[in-house]
């Protein structure tokens, strides 16, 4: 069916299809979620693609065509966004560890905000525990992905290791931004993604790279809904009815490479950043 005036292209997982305007009116709703809470619902991250990740490796059960090394992908549809051309609109930041089985072997729990595991601290964001495993410092951040379509996707974006360092100096801009004096709500700025090649004796990974970060701008109305979608999403994160399940994502970002020295979280990090 051609596009027309009368008619609207719906996007789901499986693609998109266009639907009359008739059919559009009949089928808008919310009915039959009722009785569903946020601990009901997956969290879907947005993950950096890497060299052993099964979305790039056309041999695994994983594979996602499309998918290259450096990339972003949504982990709850799948949907690809190409490094240096996403938006992403911060909501919240959320810091907190996660304690991980060394070398892949998987989550094992996630440590209350505030709460500091017991062990060894080997480069003040990595703690040995007692049992082997290793708990690593977190920053969370949701908000909303937006490729070159423009529509936004609310994602969890979970930094830890090398990714620490860009997103501290995420947070420090964000926090600095002002218009006329005036400082603005993190959800009133978009940036764009990128990722940059880092290795070390113990391999080569994609690290977050940000750039380009500016005010929404409120005459545009695709932009002013973001702003829209980002208000509402953060009284959802402040109220608890949205939270971080690292149980949900994979080992970290980083194919378990140790990142630099520097990557330490600063001492005056809050629990949440709003």
């Amino acid at each position: 069916m051609a596009k027309g005036k009368n008619s609207a292209v719906a996007k789901t997982n499986g693609g998109a299809v266009t639907l009359s305007k008739e059919a559009m009116e009949a089928m808008a709703g919310t009915e039959g979620h009722e009785g569903l809470g946020a601990q009901d619902f997956a969290t879907p991250f947005l993950k950096i693609l890497q060299s052993n990740s099964g979305a790039v490796d056309e041999g695994s059960d994983t594979y996602v065509e499309g998918a290259k090394i450096g990339n972003f992908m949504n982990s709850g549809n799948q949907k690809l966004y190409p490094a240096g051309e996403t938006l992403f609109l911060p909501v919240a930041c959320n810091t907190h560890w996660v304690e991980w089985v060394p070398n892949g072997g998987g989550f094992v729990r996630q440590f209350e905000p505030g709460e500091l595991p017991p062990g060894n601290i080997r480069d003040k964001i990595t703690v040995e525990l007692e049992n082997g495993n290793e708990a690593r410092y977190t920053h969370s951040h949701f908000g909303f992905v937006i490729g070159p379509d423009r529509v936004p996707d609310q994602v969890v974006f979970a930094c830890d290791k090398s990714n620490i360092t860009p997103s501290k100096k995420l947070n420090s801009a964000l926090q600095g931004s002002r218009v006329d004096g005036k400082s603005l709500n993190r959800f009133a700025h978009v940036i764009v993604l990128d990722t940059e090649r880092r290795e070390n004796d113990q391999g080569v990974w994609r690290r977050l790279q940000w750039k380009g970060l500016r005010v929404i701008d409120f005459e545009d109305p695709i932009e002013r809904g973001w702003f829209e979608a980002g208000k509402t999403m953060h009284s959802l994160v402040k109220e608890g009815n949205i939270k971080v399940d690292d149980a949900q994502r994979e080992e970290g970002t980083t194919a378990g490479a140790k990142p630099p020295s520097d990557d330490i979280p600063p001492a005056s990090d809050s629990d949440l950043h709003f």
